[in-house]
């Protein structure tokens, strides 16, 4: 079973309201040494996705009412969930010579949420029908999954269907596809690499940056995922009926976060431990 966290259809009433928090994370070269301990081929928008994933099961959980417990069923919290995530078509490299341009396609990758199927590989817990998933689990399983989804035709398409829809089609014509194409995402995450040192403007630093994501038709949270001078910033834009609290939403995201660095730092002793046995 997905998930698909969305509310009731947005009416004149409801328009505009919206939840906002934003952050700084993260130094960029701590989450590169939590990923190179953990599950080395993931990047660092995999990272933030499996925090995402985490905080909107939490989320969920919060409006049914439920927690995740020895008593809490796999049918009461969805075991996956789609997420839309921009690709840029040249891999994020520019030729010299060449401008950036806009050639992002999209695509919907399948997250887990709060729980692994008892017969999947990464569930390590075989005698509880489903348990709750690791971070470093639902890591290497959001990293895997957008890695094949990249691999496919996807993010093409949604380049093309996305210029078709600005280029030809009418604004409500438009509005009806994306509104239909993203209303089985739970969440729409962007990632914005930004100047490596700071930027000054009129002699003054400018100190921190934060990009805030418009939320498309039908897509009920948007999360930016940005790094500025070595630091990742993250914020949160979503409609309130469905993400009441923003600033509630961000600490899930960090508590996951702090999760990975928790269990990095596990494998590291454990690593060295091993490496002292080895040595006698």
């Amino acid at each position: 079973r997905e998930l698909v966290l969305k509310g009731v259809d947005i009416g004149k009433e409801a328009r505009g309201s919206r939840s906002l928090s934003w952050c700084e994370a993260a130094p960029v070269d701590e989450i590169k040494k939590v990923i190179k301990t953990l599950s080395p081929t993931a990047t660092i928008n995999d990272v933030f996705v499996s925090c995402v994933s985490y905080a909107i099961v939490k989320q969920l959980e919060e409006h049914k009412g439920t927690s995740i417990s020895k008593d809490a069923a796999s049918e009461q919290l969805p075991k996956y969930m789609n997420v839309a995530i921009p690709v840029h078509l040249r891999g994020g490299v520019v030729p010299p010579g060449e401008s950036m341009g806009n050639k992002i396609g999209a695509m919907l990758a399948q997250v887990p949420a709060a729980y692994t199927p008892p017969n999947d590989s990464t569930n390590t817990n075989h005698n509880n029908p489903s348990t709750m998933l690791s971070a470093t689990d639902r890591l290497n399983m959001v990293s895997k999954s957008i890695s094949a989804t990249k691999r496919t035709p996807a993010p093409l398409l949604g380049f093309l269907m996305a210029k078709l829809c600005s280029d030809i089609l009418p604004e409500t014509l438009s509005k009806s596809i994306m509104t239909h194409a993203t209303s089985n995402a739970a969440v729409s995450i962007s990632n914005v690499r930004g100047p490596s040192k700071k930027l000054h403007w009129n002699g003054r630093t400018v100190e921190s940056i934060a990009g805030f994501l418009p939320l498309p038709p039908g897509m009920p949270v948007g999360v930016v995922v940005q790094s500025y001078a070595g630091v990742v910033s993250l914020s949160v834009t979503a409609d309130k009926r469905v993400v009441p609290d923003a600033d509630r939403f961000l600490g899930w995201m960090l508590k996951e976060y702090t999760r990975l660095c928790d269990e990095a730092n596990c494998k590291k002793r454990m690593m060295a431990t091993m490496e002292q046995q080895d040595s006698k």
